[in-house]
């Protein structure tokens, strides 16, 4: 049995979707909820975080089509879980080949920077007002290696957001290139430190390829303020690009 997830969007990044194949996951200072790039000891350690934004209710929700369509006439797309291609990066000097997800090795070469951990990760988001769980603190000084723990973070959100049942595939860019994140010296763990605390990325999104077969069966929801026009945009779009996906109606009628 397939298990599907659902997205909130408008009909323009639809036609990107079914153009490229990709989903575009944003990172936590450009979303909604701007608490979750914050932490206690590490400032705004989420504008290292990207993510992409799901739920699995397949019961149409007003607050979403509001909040993320525009004028409720944008589409829901509804695609599997776990959606996206991999590919794998062989290393130099005959290192361990590292599976990626695709379009992040592309990604790493163009900007310089990397991808840890090399693949995104779904998760169910955590609604709470345990403000240590809302902005965790994520430097543990008694590792050696790896003293900063990602986990907590894009993964709680207040429980005043607990309607949007969120799901998410997330991944952090780091500011350095694999070369540079391969020297362990202590000047260099010091360096690395002090990007993370001020640097600020040069993009504030990614695109991600979505594996062969992933749109096959794409149910395409159009939203309840859709417009004639608006809708012969998105079956043309279909018919050119996905022409087995699905194309039906919102069962909500709003003024």
């Amino acid at each position: 049995m397939t298990n599907y997830l659902y997205h909130y969007t408008s009909v323009e990044t639809l036609a990107l979707i079914l153009r490229d194949k990709t989903i575009r996951f944003s990172n936590l200072s450009v979303v909604d909820d701007l608490e979750e790039q914050e932490t206690e000891d590490f400032g705004e350690y989420g504008r290292f975080c990207f993510v992409s934004c799901w739920v699995k209710d397949s019961a149409e929700s007003i607050p979403l089509w509001n909040m993320y369509t525009p004028d409720m006439s944008g589409v829901r797309i509804r695609l599997p879980e776990n959606p996206f291609d991999t590919e794998v990066l062989r290393t130099a000097n005959d290192g361990e080949p590292i599976t990626y997800t695709k379009g992040l090795v592309d990604f790493q070469e163009r900007s310089g920077y990397s991808a840890i951990p090399p693949e995104a990760v779904f998760l169910e988001v955590q609604y709470t007002d345990n403000q240590k769980l809302l902005t965790p603190s994520i430097l543990d000084e008694s590792k050696n290696i790896s003293p900063i723990s990602m986990d907590n973070i894009g993964k709680f959100k207040r429980k005043a957001w607990a309607f949007q049942k969120e799901y998410r595939y997330k991944l952090f860019i780091h500011p350095w290139s694999l070369e540079e994140g391969k020297e362990t010296s202590l000047e260099n763990l010091m360096w690395h430190f002090e990007k993370l605390k001020e640097y600020k990325l040069t993009t504030s999104y990614v695109d991600l390829q979505l594996k062969p077969g992933a749109l096959d069966h794409m149910e395409i929801l159009l939203g309840p303020k859709v417009s004639e026009g608006q809708q012969t945009i998105v079956e043309a779009l279909k018919d050119k690009y996905e022409p087995s996906a699905e194309v039906i109606r919102s069962s909500l009628r709003i003024k």
